[in-house]
């Protein structure tokens, strides 16, 4: 059986129906053209945005979740987290915010240093 772990990161502020489509489709759009057996969804667990969707994306789809929540409630401890989802990530959804600055942006960087090839979708 085939994986592909897929990150869903982006930012609390985006946290509206249609920043839940823009990463509904892009994740339906990465699931269709993969043609791999099971989809892992790779996530950081805060109560809004982007990892809530990935919460309700595997809800929907029957479909495993890595969770990682912050060890604390530091900057250092949401950076740790961010390294892990970029790490375990195959492919990283980012709902990044216009100014292109904190934890999102901190993922996407870490994703890049792990995955030089790697493709990162941003909505």
């Amino acid at each position: 059986m085939s994986e592909i772990k897929i990150g869903i990161v982006g930012s609390r502020r985006r946290d509206t129906t249609t920043d839940f489509k823009a990463v509904w489709n892009a994740y339906d759009e990465i699931v269709q053209r993969s043609k791999i057996d099971y989809h892992t969804i790779v996530s950081g667990g805060a109560y809004k945005g982007a990892d809530r969707f990935a919460v309700d994306i595997a809800r929907d789809q029957g479909g495993k979740m890595i969770t990682y929540f912050p060890y604390g409630h530091n900057v250092e401890d949401y950076y740790a987290r961010n390294t892990l989802i970029a790490q375990e990530s195959d492919i990283l959804i980012a709902c990044v915010n216009r100014d292109r600055r904190g934890g999102t942006e901190n993922t996407v960087t870490k994703f890049h240093l792990y995955h030089p090839d790697g493709e990162v979708v941003l909505v």
